[in-house]
């Protein structure tokens, strides 16, 4: 049987109990104002409000289907606001090494977007906007992929 140190359960409880601090605290929070807000709002354009805080990179979020960015400091970061309204985009995918976001709108167009730009430029049309785009490792390659393709490949491997 092992014997434990006469001080570790004393150290286990010191860091849970600095582990839940950390995780309570954080670096600021967004206010609702903040937002991005949805089509047929009159704000002004979700592409204008960039946080001038400490900024980590962008990120895809799938649930509002959004281009959003990490604010915050690594080990402390938060979901900021959305650079363009919901529903500008079906799909979208953020590389930190390339600092390149690839996005698809409604309308099958593939959009590229390199920081610090925030204007997208159009680089393929036709592509379904059911796609999901995935990035190299490194960001240099990127493909989007047809999800409706996938059963029929699968089907043919087997």
């Amino acid at each position: 049987m092992l014997s434990r140190p006469p001080g570790l359960r004393l150290a286990q409880i010191a860091g849970l109990m600095s582990l839940g601090m950390v995780l309570v605290s954080g670096c600021g929070t967004v206010t609702p104002s903040s937002l991005a807000k949805g089509p047929g709002s009159s704000s002004v354009p979700a592409g204008t409000n960039i946080s001038t805080g400490a900024q980590l990179g962008l990120i895809w979020n799938s649930g509002d289907a959004t281009l959003r960015t990490l604010v915050g400091v690594p080990g402390s970061t938060q979901l900021g606001p959305a650079l363009f309204p919901v529903g500008a985009y079906s799909a979208g995918a953020f590389a930190p090494l390339t600092q390149t976001a690839l996005l698809i709108d409604p309308k099958g167009n593939l959009q590229i977007l390199i920081l610090p730009s925030l204007v997208p430029s159009t680089v393929a049309q036709s592509l379904s906007p059911s796609s999901v785009i995935t990035f190299s490792p490194r960001g240099g390659f990127a493909a989007p992929i047809r999800l409706s393709w996938l059963p029929a490949c699968r089907k043919r491997l087997l």
